[in-house]
């Protein structure tokens, strides 16, 4: 799928193309675990007289937060006091606020325009049924026939044997068009009973393993013997 430009029969990932996404996901997972784990919400500006010979340099200004501000237990009442500070409660950021929602979603989407897979399976957007299918016909059902033929023409030795890939079943299905479709091959003779049964998940029964056709049920083989195809008792042909 990806072959190296200088040696065509070996391929290539995508890690060169994906490093500038990953680091972007990996800095937005890092800013969400930090604003997450941050314990300065709401945000807070603290106003101390800048004549104070504590907070004139940062060790100074460390044991002022450390002594005045700094709690044990989430919560917990500052005491602080009154003449020297003036404290503001400012408006806390949110993850919305920063953006990184849309920032990561829009990265996944990148990741799976890459890779050639639907947005929804990296967890971008909803799923969609017929987007889902399409890329089982098309990039999945690609990958299985050049597997299949690669098994086949390498491993087998006779020609009546081959591989066979059933990627139609990872196609997105209902219940309802299952048995639709199952019901209408079964009256043209086309797939037994049992493996209708087989298509819904059912058990095989006996009597089922006939090809039938018309609407009256009869054996492929008897298709012939229809009185209504008859005239005169001799056979129409």
């Amino acid at each position: 799928m990806n072959p190296d430009p200088n040696y065509p029969w070996k391929g290539v990932g995508y890690r060169k193309s994906l490093r500038s996404v990953a680091e972007t996901l990996d800095q937005a997972s890092a800013t969400k675990k930090g604003f997450m784990e941050s314990k300065w919400q709401p945000s807070l500006i603290v106003k101390v007289d800048g004549m104070v010979d504590e907070f004139s340099n940062s060790d100074g200004r460390q044991k002022l937060l450390d002594k005045y501000i700094k709690s044990n237990q989430t919560g917990e009442p500052w005491l602080i006091p009154a003449d020297g500070f003036d404290v503001v409660t400012v408006k806390p950021l949110s993850l919305n606020d920063l953006a990184i929602k849309d920032s990561v979603e829009m990265d996944k989407k990148t990741v799976a325009s890459i890779l050639d897979v639907p947005a929804f399976v990296l967890g971008a957007g909803e799923f969609n049924k017929e987007e889902w299918n399409n890329w089982i016909n098309t990039r999945i059902k690609g990958i299985c026939e050049c597997i299949q033929q690669a098994l086949t023409r390498s491993l087998l030795i006779k020609p009546e044997w081959y591989f066979r890939f059933n990627y139609r079943s990872l196609y997105a299905y209902d219940i309802q068009t299952l048995s639709t479709v199952g019901c209408d091959l079964y009256t043209r003779g086309i797939v037994t009973g049992n493996e209708v049964r087989d298509s819904l998940g059912y058990s095989p029964m006996d009597g089922l393993d006939e090809l039938i056709i018309l609407e009256n049920y009869i054996p492929q083989g008897m298709i012939g013997d229809q009185k209504k195809l008859e005239k005169g008792g001799e056979n129409n042909g």
